[in-house]
């Protein structure tokens, strides 16, 4: 959108293409932002916009993270290279499959490491059937009577090994995070699993994702 452009036809261009906000422009440099719905009463863009900061910037280099963490938050943020803003995401992005894949590849990657920390610990067998699925444990005592390999720690699921993660404390108290939050923690990313895991872009705008990145720095560099 134009600074100089008339807000009811950038209201009815924005509609039509299903845009709930657009960039703005000054000549050809990007001045800042504007929302749509503020536009049906506006007398001009400039007096509706939101003008270009800090916080609406980000390197294009950045972690998937840090931006998905920002748009929970921020309409529309300019992505930034080595000539200047050359792009801009907005909320609506966060259901796309890259956005999916990277949290699933994020879940996954912590069931592995909660599983090399559990299997460093002295549970007894007792102990970790105790955390496993009904389900699971009847496979197990199967894959068992079949002469199998049949590891405890294998069995379990994200639940199972975040109570036992409670039950370790030590990553815990490197992760500054009490027990009651970490499981529910390990709960909201066991609910969102499977729909990230699928092309299921309405759940992806909707709780408890939002929650699920604002914490993912806790278990990002663990």
């Amino acid at each position: 959108i134009d600074i100089e452009e008339d807000p009811s036809l950038a209201f009815d261009k924005l509609k039509k293409a299903g845009f709930d906000q657009a960039p703005v422009r000054s000549g050809q440099v990007e001045i800042g932002y504007v929302l749509t719905k503020d536009l049906p009463q506006a007398a001009s863009i400039e007096s509706v916009f939101h003008k270009l900061s800090p916080e609406d910037l980000i390197s294009s280099d950045s972690p998937l993270n840090d931006l998905l963490q920002r748009l929970v938050s921020q309409p529309l943020i300019f992505t930034v290279g080595k000539d200047g803003i050359d792009g801009f995401v907005v909320p609506s992005d966060i259901g796309r499959h890259v956005s999916r894949a990277h949290l699933y590849l994020f879940i996954s990657g912590l069931e592995i490491l909660m599983t090399k920390i559990i299997a460093s610990e002295n549970f007894t067998d007792e102990e970790l059937t105790k955390e496993m699925k009904p389900e699971s444990r009847k496979a197990r005592e199967t894959h068992i009577r079949q002469g199998l390999d049949a590891n405890a720690v294998e069995y379990l699921d994200i639940i199972g090994m975040g109570r036992l993660m409670v039950q370790i404390k030590t990553p815990l108290i490197h992760l500054g995070i009490k027990g009651e939050a970490w499981t529910a923690y390990i709960s909201r990313l066991s609910s969102i699993r499977n729909w990230v895991a699928h092309s299921n872009t309405e759940q992806m705008t909707k709780h408890p994702f939002h929650d699920i990145v604002q914490h993912l720095q806790l278990t990002e560099f663990p």
